[in-house]
């Protein structure tokens, strides 16, 4: 996924750590200045960063966890000095310890996991009572669920939040252009899908794009009509996705989040399962600007 990296953190680079011509563990780091500080941060729209370890090094054995030791050593000494770095580590990080007595802080985050393997009645089965009533009342008054190829449509659907003064994106002001960036990347290899619920008359009123990398279904953003928030269409559009993930041979589904409880209680609905992974930190700023950024 280094074509993504480029698009959500333009001039990144990578920490690599070898054994003769093999690679142990990458970490792409995401370094910037700014008034003489140096700093790392998570890049938007990335859910995951930090270090990753190679197959090799997937084995739970001691000889394992000292050359995982060693390999993670080496990356904090390759990050040299600087005075403020936060970085979401993919939920396979399983050796954060070296960073831990490096003086890092470590804190959980959660984001949601969907198995994939069982069948469509017995995941329809797993999934909450409300969420199952929300997707029969969307299909009762007309609502329909569709593949959709025009991210035009769906960036005017964000923009109509935009209008009704809801924050998207974070926040981020540039996010269409990344956005649209993104999608052609994944779209150059088929991982783009890009879904719409249309009601009765053929109007689009949501619409979310997911990616489907190496048998993982990933969800990225939804979007709908102000007006529409309690007809159950986004609620349609995710299951329907889902199913469309399962038929295309992926084998779950990957919720992306989130800590907010009210979008964590709407992913819980689906029957996924709460997923570890860490936030690892280290604040030298001078005293004044570590209490502003804390």
């Amino acid at each position: 996924m280094s074509g993504y990296a480029s698009i959500s953190a333009p001039g990144w680079k990578a920490i690599v750590v070898t054994a003769g011509n093999r690679w142990l563990g990458v970490m792409p780091i995401y370094p910037k200045r700014k008034w003489g500080l140096s700093y790392h941060l998570q890049p938007i729209f990335c859910q995951y960063w930090g270090l990753f370890f190679s197959e090799e090094l997937t084995k739970k054995t001691a000889d394992t966890l000292s050359k995982k030791a060693k390999v993670v050593q080496k990356v904090i000494e390759a990050l040299g000095d600087f005075s403020y770095l936060k970085y979401y580590f993919a939920p396979e990080f399983d050796y954060s310890l070296p960073f831990i007595w490096s003086g890092y802080k470590l804190s959980p985050r959660y984001t949601y996991h969907l198995a994939l393997h069982p069948t469509e009645e017995i995941l329809w089965q797993d999934t909450a009572y409300d969420l199952r009533r929300k997707v029969k009342k969307a299909k009762k008054i007309g609502l329909s669920f569709n593949v959709i190829k025009d991210i035009d449509k769906w960036a005017e659907l964000v923009r109509l939040q935009v209008a009704a003064g809801r924050q998207v994106m974070g926040g981020v002001p540039d996010w269409e252009p990344k956005m649209r960036a993104i999608a052609a990347y994944l779209d150059s290899f088929k991982g783009l899908h890009l879904y719409g619920v249309h009601d009765d008359k053929g109007n689009l009123i949501a619409a979310g794009i997911f990616a489907h990398f190496q048998q993982k279904a990933i969800f990225l953003h939804s979007v709908y009509l102000p007006t529409q928030k309690n007809s159950g269409a986004v609620d349609l559009l995710m299951w329907e996705a889902i199913l469309h993930a399962k038929t295309a041979g992926c084998t779950h589904f990957d919720f992306e989040g989130s800590m907010i409880e009210g979008i964590e209680q709407f992913f819980r609905k689906f029957g996924a399962q709460p997923i570890l992974y860490l936030q690892i930190a280290k604040n030298d700023l001078p005293l004044p600007l570590q209490w502003i950024r804390e």
